[in-house]
């Protein structure tokens, strides 16, 4: 395999912040079928979809696009849809909750 986009989609953001070895990413579009499926099914959970990516993970193309490693992607965005799913099961049980008080 002598491809080195080969586990790699092109990916378009905007950086929202940086650290040292990370950026803040808010994901506009990926080129990739793994990615629409999962904003198709969990569109609820991924709007906006801001994550953190390890700066590692990004290459730039020839023509300035830039690629990002898919595999690591697609699980940060399983964790921020747990995550996400998780802060809504909590309101709603809270709010359960204080609609019992009254």
């Amino acid at each position: 395999m002598n491809n080195e986009f080969y586990f790699h989609k092109i990916i378009k953001f905007t950086a929202l912040r940086q650290s040292k070895k990370a950026l803040l990413v808010e994901i506009h579009e990926v080129k990739s079928g793994s990615f629409y499926l999962l904003r198709r099914k969990y569109e609820d959970f991924l709007s906006p979809i801001q994550v953190w990516l390890p700066k590692t993970w990004f290459k730039k193309g020839m023509y300035g696009e830039i690629w990002i490693w898919e595999k690591g992607l697609m699980m940060n965005l399983q964790q921020l849809i747990e995550k996400r799913r998780l802060m809504i099961g909590e309101a709603m049980e809270e709010k359960k909750h204080i609609e019992r008080l009254h």
